[in-house]
């Protein structure tokens, strides 16, 4: 491991370690907190509720006590009218009635010092107001009874009725009095009851202040056991971060692998430096076969690979102001010169000094490289579109043809009519507007039909149908060709299985396989599929690859599915054989079971000696090499003729069956009635 992944590794631990003992700090904290005020709210809620539980006893008490007094003095009012006036006076009347009313308001006070009394039920000096109020020797109520049915007789009694009035008035006087035994067992509660109300209130104001105590006690032991170390903590983090904070503003900005400039660091160094002279046109160096690179010289020694190709950048390219890394495999290199470079001796030196091998620890490798330019003042606001503008030219880049292309407005049109294709292809497979197109071959010999091969055809709503050389190469470029195949082996599928249901044998039917068909991770469960599909007993479909994709299939993926295809019983076919590159050598390592001569060659061969020979040659190659030949693109009789003298195996060409849709291949097939196996 390396030491900034040590040093990324530790500093992420630091970091979580900070948020777990955050989070559990401030959890406890709050917790303890929140049950500190839930314990001060109850217990004050509580404290206030007897509190105003006991004042509410007092006053209603104490209410009941002057309207017993305020009845006394309308009882002395009365016994003073009636010994002075005449019975049935105003004023006797008067005193009457007020002393009714009185009688009325002791009944009310009662009635809520007896309810105010059974509130106080929960609480310990209870028993000793209801012993007070209720049981002898001073039972309150008792006596207050008697007092209120004494005065209801005294008020009920006219003036003259003098009989006994003396023996009814003396007890009620005495009863009422100040001294007497109802005011007296009242005092008795009533100096209880202020005792209670203090000690209650020295209890509320006590209780108080311990839980304000407690509270300063939890936020100091908080601050000193959590919020002081988890301060140093955040110091110490963030004295981490700032550092971090420093290396990654590096790396935002520099290449760790080369040290150089990146993009967005190269804008920042132009924003900084406005000297105008020194940046010039932009060109874009893009290394083509770096994954090749990498596979060879494995992970740790591509950053060798990478700082020796700048430094081949910084010899091949003269009077240059800067060189930065735009990409995984592209260089940026702004030239102080605002013009293309024109010398035709520069350029080939500048193309040989960046391919010539180097030498990476025990490996030799071979860059492959593409050139773009932009032509133009290059400063912070336009780098970014300067060198996408580059990187577009450079994808026009020949190295046969020296000369280094400079972007033109129309490249980016074509990218963009690119994108745009891209775009419709995606809505014509959600259309299913790709069907295939069958071309019939034949027998060398007879010219009967023998097989067939698959072509995908756009075909729009509207009837039109799109040729393929506009759309596929799109396709393959995008990899939409890969699904698009699948649809077409789906189609093959049913038209096959149609045709043999129908009687007819429609022999093998060939179709070209791309490189990112053969790439698809699910290229044998949907294989899979679609050969069961077809009802059929053994494997109809041929798999046609070019010469580019067999030189690629030292990949892993490809080498799997092209083995599963032969066990799947397909027979490989290389198309397009002598166009391309190592063509023998693909015929010896894929063991290929046929080989396709190239139209073009075909064309030529009536009035061209040498493409003649060619053909020949080839088709003498297969029979000694015991591989089926297929001559494509024969379109007349005379090519027939030579194809047919030399013993080809089969011939596909207009001059028989032009590319058809199913249906029509339907017709032609029954119309030859071939009851014969494929093959």
């Amino acid at each position: 491991m390396q030491p900034k992944t040590r040093q990324s590794i530790t500093f992420g631990q630091d970091l979580s370690r900070l948020a777990r003992y955050t989070t559990v700090a401030y959890v406890a904290a709050t917790v303890v907190l929140c049950c500190a005020i839930i314990f001060s709210y109850f217990t004050l809620k509580r404290n206030l509720i007897e509190q105003s539980r006991l004042f509410a006893f007092s006053n209603s008490a104490n209410q009941l006590r002057l309207s017993i007094r305020e009845s006394s003095l309308y009882l002395s009012d009365l016994k003073l009218a009636r010994k002075n006036k005449v019975p049935g006076s105003l004023i006797e009347d008067k005193i009457t009635f007020h002393l009714d009313s009185s009688l009325d308001r002791i009944q009310n006070s009662k009635q809520q010092t007896e309810q105010h009394l059974q509130q106080l039920k929960p609480y310990h000096y209870y028993g000793y107001f209801n012993n007070i109020f209720n049981a002898q020797p001073d039972d309150i109520w008792l006596k207050l009874e008697q007092y209120l049915v004494r005065l209801k007789e005294i008020s009920a009694q006219s003036g003259g009725e003098s009989n006994g009035l003396e023996q009814l008035w003396l007890p009620v006087e005495v009863t009422a009095a100040r001294k007497g035994s109802l005011a007296k067992s009242y005092e008795m509660a009533f100096e209880r009851l202020l005792e209670i109300k203090s000690e209650r209130s020295e209890s509320l104001q006590s209780t108080h202040s311990k839980l304000t105590w407690i509270a300063l006690f939890l936020i100091a032991l908080e601050v000193l056991l959590i919020f002081l170390p988890l301060r140093h903590l955040l110091i110490k983090v963030n004295n981490k971060l700032l550092n971090a904070h420093q290396k990654l503003d590096y790396q935002a900005s520099y290449d760790a692998e080369t040290g150089l400039l990146n993009l967005a660091g190269v804008a920042k160094s132009l924003d900084i430096d406005d000297n105008a002279e020194g940046r010039g046109s932009m060109v874009v160096v893009s290394i083509t076969n770096l994954e090749y690179i990498a596979q060879t010289t494995g992970p740790t020694a591509l950053g060798i690979f990478f700082r020796q190709f700048v430094d081949k950048i910084n010899q091949a390219f003269p009077g240059v102001y800067t060189v930065f890394r735009a990409g995984d495999n592209r260089y940026g290199v702004i030239y102080r010169e605002n013009s293309p470079l024109v010398d035709s001796a520069l350029l080939a030196k500048v193309h040989q000094v960046l391919t010539e091998r180097q030498g990476v620890k025990n490996v030799v490798i071979h860059p492959e490289i593409k050139m773009g330019m932009d032509i133009g003042f290059v400063n912070a606001n336009n780098i970014e579109n300067k060198t996408l503008n580059a990187q577009i030219a450079s994808q026009s880049y020949d190295s046969l043809n020296v000369g280094i292309p400079v972007y033109d407005p129309s490249m980016r049109d074509a990218i963009e009519q690119e994108n745009a294709l891209i775009d419709r292809l995606k809505q014509a497979l959600l259309n299913d507007e790709f069907v295939p197109y069958y071309q019939i071959k034949v027998h060398g010999e007879s010219g009967l039909a023998s097989g067939m091969e698959a072509l995908c055809r756009w075909v729009k709503p509207d009837g039109q149908i799109v040729p393929p050389f506009q759309f596929i190469p799109t396709a393959e470029k995008s990899g939409l060709i890969a699904e698009i195949t699948w649809v077409m082996l789906e189609k093959m599928a049913s038209d096959y299985k149609y045709w043999c249901d129908s009687g007819l044998d429609p022999g093998r039917i060939a179709f070209n396989a791309a490189e990112m068909l053969l790439r698809e991770p699910d290229y044998q469960q949907r294989m899979e599929k679609i050969l069961a599909q077809t009802n059929s007993p053994q494997c109809p479909f041929d798999l046609e690859i070019t010469e580019n994709v067999a030189f690629t299939h030292q990949s892993d993926v490809i080498t799997s599915n092209l083995e599963y295809s032969r066990n799947a019983g397909m027979r490989i076919a290389l198309d397009d054989f002598g166009t391309g590159y190592a063509s023998l050598s693909s015929v010896v390592e894929l063991d290929v079971d046929t080989i396709k001569v190239d139209k073009s060659f075909v064309r030529a061969m009536s009035s061209d000696e040498d493409s003649k020979n060619i053909v020949l040659l080839i088709i003498k190659l297969c029979k000694q090499l015991n591989k089926k030949c297929v001559v494509e693109g024969v379109e007349t009789e005379q090519e027939w003729d030579i194809c047919r003298d030399a013993g080809c195996d089969e011939i596909q060409g207009f001059y028989f069956y032009k590319p058809a849709p199913a249906q029509d291949v339907f017709n032609s097939l029954q119309s030859e009635q071939l009851p014969r196996k494929a093959g």
